[in-house]
């Protein structure tokens, strides 16, 4: 199951450019956090790619998506297992 999620986040970042960065954003930390292992170097590559990528978007702008919203204390637990790796 989880590789098949990796797979998904893959196909998403690669055909992304197609939907809006809030909804590609949104959709890969749904996926992220549902398979993230901080043990597999791939995972942290993408939580890594996806930061950026909310970087870039801006910090104000993501919080405020009402489909991370929810994800938030997943994703920060995710950045806590890859920083103390």
């Amino acid at each position: 199951m989880a590789d098949s999620r990796r797979a998904q986040w893959d196909h998403t970042k690669t055909t992304g450019a197609e939907s809006s960065s809030e909804v590609v954003l949104a959709e890969q930390v749904k996926l992220l956090v549902a398979f993230f292992s901080p043990r597999r170097q791939d995972d942290i590559d993408r939580l890594v790619t996806l930061s950026t990528e909310i970087s870039g978007l801006g910090y104000q702008d993501f919080l405020g998506l009402e489909a991370v919203q929810p994800l938030l204390a997943r994703l920060a637990n995710v950045t806590l297992e890859a920083l103390q790796m």
